[in-house]
């Protein structure tokens, strides 16, 4: 119940890191940015980006690396649910779930917390355009 005092104060430090990043990392082509629907608003509890591997040569190890080189607290969240070991035990195998594999190679979860500083999303958007430099096709 204490956290919820907190709630409204964080909400706004999170959607104005999310609108600096929409603005800093809308450049890059290799990004697709997450949207919000225009009949709610995000709480941005993650901060999920696909690559587009068209217009990159590394793969999403090669990012998530560069990205930690440069101090980025970059992550990955949700792996598909079928290759978790219990639904493996069940009998579901890799390669059955071709939408759900795919978009889980593309995706990279940017740091989101309320105690981000300006420099910290600056920090980001600054890796991305030295990750943009020197992997772009």
């Amino acid at each position: 119940m204490s956290q919820l005092k907190k709630l409204d104060k964080w909400l706004v430090q999170r959607r104005a890191i999310a609108a600096t990043y929409e603005k800093g990392l809308t450049k890059y082509p290799m990004l697709e940015l997450p949207g919000e629907r225009l009949d709610c608003e995000s709480a941005w509890h993650l901060y999920v980006v696909r690559l587009n591997f068209d217009t990159i040569t590394a793969s999403r190890a090669e990012v998530f690396a560069a990205l930690r080189a440069e101090n980025i607290g970059v992550n990955v969240h949700y792996i598909p649910i079928p290759w978790m070991t219990h639904y493996a035990n069940l009998g579901y195998k890799r390669g059955q779930w071709s939408v759900a594999e795919r978009e889980y190679e593309r995706v990279l979860s940017l740091p989101i917390y309320p105690a981000m500083t300006e420099q910290d999303t600056t920090d980001v958007i600054e890796a991305f355009d030295k990750i943009w430099k020197k992997y772009r096709r």
